[in-house]
């Protein structure tokens, strides 16, 4: 399945943190928690090669020229100096066009994974409207006010979250 793997790679810029510099042993660590064959012997031996990097620039061309919006990554691959595609449809504010262009993109995920996405898997609604907040926070100052990540991620009512850095932690919280 050309590509398939590659999919993998591209969420949330996986491939490029994999590559030889400061996230490099977290992602050993996560793959070897997941203990995936394919993916392991990609982070060993190519993810930070040119040949990887020119495979995720086709698919990411891919999904350009199939109008999927690729976003702005901060952290750059090695060899082509690629961000991030994350597909977020961001540049659309129209309930009925954010859900047509969600149904393309499992629709390009499916022919590419031939995994079947079953319709009530991806059933949106349009009389609806998504808002969040995205804040940033002390790390030390969170585990002394709220004594662990889990309680802090649950009292606030968090959707996701990252550490861009060690003593720092960018979350998304109050959706409604």
């Amino acid at each position: 399945l050309p590509y398939a793997s590659q999919l993998i790679w591209l969420a949330d810029s996986t491939f490029i943190n994999g590559q030889k510099h400061k996230f490099r042993a977290n992602m050993a660590q996560w793959l070897n928690e997941m203990n995936h064959k394919d993916l392991q012997h990609d982070f060993e031996n190519e993810i930070d090669s040119l040949i990887f990097e020119q495979k995720m620039k086709k698919l990411q061309n891919g999904l350009q020229n199939q109008n999927f919006y690729g976003g702005k990554g901060q952290t750059q691959s090695r060899h082509l100096k690629l961000t991030g595609f994350q597909c977020q449809p961001n540049h659309l504010t129209n309930g009925i066009e954010i859900k047509n262009y969600i149904e393309r993109l499992f629709d390009v995920i499916q022919k590419i994974t031939h995994w079947h996405i079953a319709q009530h898997q991806i059933a949106t609604n349009l009389n609806c409207s998504t808002t969040a907040q995205r804040q940033t926070a002390n790390t030390q100052e969170m585990l002394k006010n709220y004594n662990s990540l889990e309680h802090f991620l649950e009292q606030n009512n968090v959707f996701s979250y990252v550490f861009p850095f060690k003593d720092s932690i960018n979350f998304t919280n109050n959706m409604f």
